[in-house]
């Protein structure tokens, strides 16, 4: 069962303004749908895993995935299902998908402490087959708003 509140609720109209500009054509959501490139008509579903207020949905969507977006913070799923057909909430953890159901996914992850990184990865790998998607994960000392982690990745599975 999910809790109640999650770190980043209460955040959401904050962060959705300040980083609208990711969801532009020369943001992050523009390079993404580039590094994606069009959709495969035969699996075109992609997950953004920790989807937020759903910024990259509409680049993403336009190259001709179904984005299926996943986050835990009921606040950001609040304006992410404005941009998403079905947003979700759910745990990273706990997924409700079957083990290598996913082709592509995008996801960034930075995080303020790595203590959990081992079960990151374990959560990472239940997911995906070998050769593992690449991903990125910096650790920082800080981030904006006392949040403990914010995630990027892009994966397509071939």
């Amino acid at each position: 069962m999910i809790g109640t509140k999650a770190r980043y609720d209460g955040y959401a109209d904050w962060y959705d303004e300040t980083f609208r500009t990711l969801a532009d054509e020369a943001g992050s959501a523009g390079l993404l749908a580039r590094l994606l490139g069009p959709a495969d008509p035969a699996d075109p579903i992609c997950v953004d895993l920790g989807c937020g207020t759903g910024l990259h949905a509409g680049a993403v969507t336009a190259q001709g995935y179904r984005v299926v977006g996943f986050d835990i913070s009921a606040d950001q799923l609040r304006l992410a299902s404005g941009r998403l057909p079905c947003p979700v909430r759910a745990d990273a953890t706990r997924l409700p998908l079957r083990d290598n159901a996913v082709s592509r996914l995008t996801m960034t992850f930075t995080h303020t402490d790595v203590e959990d990184f081992p079960a990151v990865n374990a959560v990472y790998a239940s997911y995906f087959k070998p050769p593992y998607p690449a991903r990125t994960f910096v650790q920082v000392a800080k981030l904006l708003r006392g949040v403990k982690v914010e995630i990027t990745v892009i994966a397509a599975a071939k």
